[in-house]
């Protein structure tokens, strides 16, 4: 199953948790979901070549913010998403330094450099939360028979 913000999944982490709950089952447990965005990229406009949507943004970190929500008081989500520097998406293709500069400065700040410990800290850990209960509290008002797009 593949899953981008082409397909329709801007961010995916619901996507990725029923995927979990149907493959491993309820009682499995874990520690820790990463969630790694691609940046903040400002207004874009998407073409696929069918429909041209003008002025559309992608909103990656509202997902994650309700995905926070719901499961931030379980302690096994960690969102990763460089908040600025990479608006220029397509410029980077011969500037991976350029594009490294902006991940290490966002690193080095300390909200998500502390949260990077935690997330390195929770890997480690033996499951700690049931997917059910990630599943519960990730969908909390939101109907499953629903896409989350």
């Amino acid at each position: 199953m593949v899953m981008s913000a082409g397909g329709g999944y801007a961010n995916p982490i619901r996507e990725v948790i029923k995927e979990a709950y149907h493959i491993f089952g309820a009682k499995a447990r874990l520690s820790c979901i990463l969630s790694l965005g691609s940046g903040f990229r400002g207004v874009v406009a998407l073409d696929d070549g069918i429909n041209i949507v003008r002025g559309a943004r992608i909103d990656c970190e509202r997902v994650s913010r309700e995905i926070k929500r719901g499961i931030g008081r379980l302690n096994v989500y960690y969102r990763f998403s460089v908040d600025h520097g990479l608006e220029g998406w397509g410029q980077f293709e011969a500037e991976f330094g350029a594009m490294k500069s902006h991940v290490d400065d966002y690193l080095a700040r300390d909200e998500p450099s502390s949260d990077l410990d935690r997330c390195v800290t929770a890997s480690a850990m033996e499951g700690v939360v049931s997917l059910d209960r990630i599943r519960e509290s990730a969908f909390w008002g939101i109907s499953l028979l629903t896409p989350s797009r």
